[in-house]
């Protein structure tokens, strides 16, 4: 059997789900004990704290503000830059 630090995997899942025992015991009583209001506001605070969703960011921006930017890309100088190597010398 496989040994880690002087204990058998058997021994170390169960100290695992022991300790994962207790934590969940510790929400379920926090769940007992809060009243509704203190669970609303708990609710509320933890979705300000949420990013948006992913996808919202996918949003088109509005078409004025496309032409706008695409007019100013096309108004910009290209300046011819040297090369900072020079080939096999």
């Amino acid at each position: 059997m496989f040994e880690l630090d002087n204990a058998s995997m058997p021994e170390v899942k169960i100290q695992i789900l022991t300790s994962l025992a207790g934590y969940v015991e510790e929400i379920y009583q926090t769940y007992l004990e809060s009243t509704k209001e203190e669970l609303s506001a708990a609710a509320m605070k933890l979705k300000e704290m949420a990013p948006a969703p992913m996808n919202s960011m996918l949003g088109k921006q509005p078409r004025e503000e496309a032409i706008e930017k695409r007019a100013k890309r096309m108004k910009m100088t290209v300046e011819d830059v040297p090369p900072t190597s020079t080939p096999g010398t």
